[in-house]
């Protein structure tokens, strides 16, 4: 993730965070490390122990320079924004509109989970594809998924 809590209950991107300094879960309040290195992008993460049910899930180098990359274009977006009732963290948040950047393998059934949850809270999410889903020949029903929305397309 690339944002968390200072001790002063701040968000601070991973981005300027200080090795110093000590930083929490926004949804779990759990400690966090910072992971700083040459090869990836600074980021957090949960310790294995405290791994939180709501934002433990590992992300790729794609995903996190993709997430950095839209926050620097969309930029009334906010990064990594909790929303509790939903118990989900989009990628960014503008206004209405969670955008999930999707890297990695996602069931067909946890697609339709996620995008139900936002639109039972008068969400509309963009769902922003990486490169594990250029499709090479036919497309899935999860790729089909990702390419068409329409407010009936799911219920």
């Amino acid at each position: 993730m690339l944002i968390a809590k200072n001790k002063k209950g701040e968000l601070v991107s991973a981005l300027n965070a200080k090795r110093e300094e000590e930083f929490v879960c926004p949804a779990c309040e759990k400690k966090l490390c910072l992971k700083h290195g040459q090869k990836q992008q600074p980021h957090f993460a949960h310790w294995k122990k405290d791994a939180c049910q709501t934002l433990s899930e590992g992300e790729t180098t794609e995903h996190l320079m993709g997430k950095v990359w839209l926050s620097q274009r969309l930029t009334n977006s906010s990064l990594e924004v909790y929303l509790p009732l939903l118990k989900q963290r989009p990628d960014l948040l503008l206004a209405q509109t969670p955008i999930e950047f999707q890297c990695s393998s996602l069931s067909l059934q946890r697609f339709k989970e996620r995008t139900y949850n936002y639109l039972n809270y008068q969400y509309e999410p963009w769902w922003i594809v990486g490169k594990k889903f250029v499709p090479s020949q036919q497309m899935s029903q999860l790729q089909k998924g990702f390419c068409y929305w329409a407010k009936t397309a799911y219920l």
